[in-house]
């Protein structure tokens, strides 16, 4: 629990307002402010450095010391319950009246916003619920070219954290050419990708150990690479572009590490001719409806409902928060957004019937769209391990 972090991660102070807003300035530079709350009992202190660090601190207006347990869940009760809640609403009314809104905890993360509208004329799309993520994507395609997100240090694999894994950062995942993934790996804060596939994507800490302009010659590449056009050639090779994750044999590599997610979704073959749909699309792909959060990379399994009952068909996400058509209509009203499905393999009616699919986690049937139960995802990827 940090009161003072959840109130000011998204706030940049503006000096100008300061002293009207009762803020006291030293000789040193530093500004700060208190207030007395819960009847005088505890003052709240609001101090600001020159370099926009700001640090807030509640202590005991009698003694002077600091009052512990305000950010310490442990201690509970109606006294803390309401010292808290006047903590919070004391710190809120500091920053509505001299801070401004931004839409990142870190100030690299708001200047590289603020570059990519200049350059590629992109606004962040906030298509996730909690709104500290956010992707941005090419206008005429729909096609991701990065997602940035707020995570916890500890979920990057290789953050210098330290003890405090907890810490919150933001990050930036843009697409690369696989090739360049080791070289890319010994440059500073450079991390194999969080959240999607590592092989062709690449996690970018933007914490100011890499520099602006450096992040933008990663986000101008990985632009290119998700622009439209179906191949991709480099150094005499020819990949499929989209096909995150395939390795030289067009195996998709199974990840333990966490580099996708593994879903499960129903259709009914008596209203949708799956096969035919992968037929007609000339390239073994599909649009399909979601509300569940998949990415790039993540692996699909399309389970058909009675009279085939099994699971049919192993698909990858290749893009996924696509806007909802309006010629939907009616169809599928409760998802907001559509995914790409690249297909992988196709299996035997029967081969995975429901009766396996029980005993592999997941209880009578499958009534829309969810994860896949590990030991079903294990069961179905162990014939595609590397």
């Amino acid at each position: 629990m940090d009161i003072a972090r959840d109130v000011f991660s998204k706030k940049r102070v503006d000096f100008d307002r300061l002293d009207a807003a009762g803020f006291v300035r030293d000789k040193e530079g530093v500004w700060t402010y208190s207030e007395e709350f819960m009847d005088g009992d505890l003052t709240a202190a609001v101090t600001i450095g020159r370099d926009n660090c700001v640090i807030c601190s509640a202590f005991d207006t009698a003694s002077g010391e600091e009052y512990l347990p305000m950010n310490i869940e442990a201690y509970t009760g109606s006294y803390i319950g309401q010292a808290r809640e006047e903590y919070r609403i004391l710190l809120e009314k500091v920053a509505s009246s001299c801070f401004d809104d931004v839409p990142f905890i870190s100030d690299q993360a708001n200047r590289i916003t603020s570059m990519i509208k200049t350059e590629f004329n992109v606004d962040p799309e906030y298509v996730f619920k909690d709104d500290g993520s956010a992707v941005f994507r090419h206008k005429d395609t729909g096609k991701w070219f990065a997602l940035l997100m707020t995570v916890s240090s500890g979920k990057i694999e290789g953050y210098p954290c330290g003890t405090d894994t907890e810490d919150l950062i933001n990050v930036i995942n843009v697409k690369i050419y696989p090739d360049d993934l080791d070289n890319l790996l010994e440059e500073p804060a450079l991390y194999r990708c969080y959240h999607m596939n590592k092989k062709q994507w690449l996690t970018a800490a933007l914490d100011g150990s890499a520099g602006d302009d450096r992040i933008m010659e990663l986000l101008r590449c990985s632009f290119s690479l998700t622009r439209g056009g179906s191949l991709v050639r480099r150094r005499g090779s020819t990949r499929l572009e989209g096909s995150a994750g395939m390795n030289g044999s067009g195996t998709t590599v199974y990840e333990e590490n966490g580099g996708r997610r593994y879903w499960l979704i129903p259709s009914n073959p008596s209203t949708f001719d799956v096969a035919k749909g992968f037929r007609d699309s000339g390239n073994d792909t599909l649009e399909w409806h979601h509300r569940i959060n998949v990415m790039p990379g993540d692996i699909v399994y399309i389970y058909q409902t009675e009279p085939v009952a099994s699971i049919m068909y192993r698909c990858e996400v290749l893009d996924s928060y696509l806007p909802r058509p309006a010629s939907w209509g009616t169809f599928a009203p409760n998802s907001k957004y559509r995914m790409v499905l690249k297909r992988l393999d196709s299996f035997r009616k029967g081969q995975y019937p429901r009766s396996w699919m029980n005993e592999k986690g997941v209880a009578k049937t499958v009534r829309g769209q969810r994860s896949a139960p590990p030991e079903l995802a294990e069961a179905l990827e162990k014939a595609y391990s590397v």
